[in-house]
């Protein structure tokens, strides 16, 4: 059976819920001075593992990732998480110097976003269509 080929992202997703006590709301004309409580977690993301994790689930294979990582934990965290998986990252770069794409969502204790920054360049400058190419190696 050929592999399933996806191109595209694998993120670091850090997400940061609010709790009750914390602050509801932020003004970004003034620097926040103050921590709020809550709950800080960092699972795996990104559109192309999160396809790849569900072609598995649903006994597919087998599955092969192109994307970037950098040679950090975060980089390290989603390779482990496609091994435990049963997803092929011989097409996965690791970028010596770069920093592996990672969101922070900030949710407010209703679960609706508050804040997003997304630092995902190593994709934008690394992964291209063309990659798919090394599927078929």
């Amino acid at each position: 059976m050929r592999p399933v080929c996806l191109v595209g992202s694998m993120i670091a997703d850090v997400q940061g819920e609010l709790s009750e006590t914390g602050i509801p709301s932020f003004r970004t004309d003034v620097a926040n001075q103050a921590s709020s409580g809550g709950k800080v977690t960092q699972v795996a993301g990104g559109v192309c593992l999160n396809i790849a994790r569900a072609l598995r689930a649903l006994g597919l294979g087998p599955i092969q990732l192109v994307s970037a990582v950098g040679p950090d934990a975060a980089g390290r965290m989603l390779l482990e998480t496609c091994s435990e998986a049963g997803i092929c990252t011989k097409g996965v770069l690791t970028i010596e110097n770069g920093r592996t794409a990672t969101v922070l969502c900030l949710f407010n204790c209703g679960g609706e976003v508050v804040f997003s920054l997304a630092d995902v360049s190593i994709l934008e400058d690394n992964v291209t269509p063309a990659m798919a190419l090394t599927c078929m190696a």
